[in-house]
């Protein structure tokens, strides 16, 4: 037992000389250290999101001091930044224990994020010995095209009883992008222009409607021509409208 609470004595010594000597991080291109190794396995998608597989291993041994266990524990923070290093996810801290080893699956929603490169960095501090570790993982992104359709068209009755035309446009891909409507008669003389709000997520559908009124006159039914643009993408198509004299009611 007097053995036993010599090493323990010794061993918070040397505790309270590390605990007093900071050290910086050490950034490495090496899959290990003399603490920790790290392992990178294959990357994959599930469920709309794209993970990296990671694998450490505490290399310290566990220590057992007069039936008292003691050992070298890491912890592990672990995020993804962006090519300007802005912080994009985050997971808490994790620990892993002396002799131990994990495998951890971060996995990272790409649906609304632009083409870049973008970096997981893995931070790794050993606690009783103060000294602290970075890998890093890049992951080149590139974010689908985007793409526009015609979902739909439909006539209704407005709030002031005003017979309007609705078109339903399909946008893909075009978060913080703002479509246009433009609407052309049979002779291809501009009719009007309608401006669209910015879209918010990248599969959404906006909409635009039309009276059949343009600077206080009434227009022709007939043959119309829709062009929808946005983000360098333009969509054509016809449509008959019948346009009424005046309002329901």
């Amino acid at each position: 037992m007097n053995k036993a609470l010599k090493t323990l004595t010794v061993l918070f010594a040397f505790l309270m000389i590390a605990i007093t000597i900071p050290r910086a991080n050490q950034y490495v291109s090496a899959a290990s250290s003399d603490y920790v190794k790290v392992t990178k396995g294959d990357s994959y998608n599930k469920n709309g999101k794209f993970y990296m597989v990671i694998t450490v291993e505490n290399l310290q041994k566990a220590v057992d001091i007069g039936g008292l266990v003691l050992g070298e524990q890491l912890a592990i923070n672990a995020s993804v930044v962006n090519s300007s290093g802005n912080r994009i996810q985050y997971w808490d801290t994790l620990s892993l224990t002396a002799g131990k080893k994990k495998t951890y699956n971060f996995g990272i929603d790409f649906s609304e994020l632009p083409s870049g490169t973008y970096t997981l960095k893995l931070h790794i501090k050993a606690i009783l010995a103060d000294e602290s570790w970075v890998w890093t993982f890049n992951i080149n992104h590139k974010a689908p095209k985007s793409s526009m359709n015609f979902k739909s068209y439909e006539t209704y009755y407005d709030d002031k009883g005003n017979y309007m035309h609705k078109f339903r446009i399909q946008c893909s891909n075009m978060k913080e992008k703002a479509p246009t409507l433009k609407l052309y008669n049979d002779y291809g003389d501009l009719v009007i222009t309608i401006p669209g709000q910015k879209r918010k997520s990248n599969n959404e559908i906006a909409w635009f409607a039309w009276s059949g009124y343009a600077d206080g006159v009434r227009y022709a039914s007939g043959w119309y021509t829709v062009v929808v643009t946005c983000d360098g993408k333009t969509i054509t198509d016809s449509y008959y409208l019948e346009i009424l004299e005046r309002a329901r009611g």
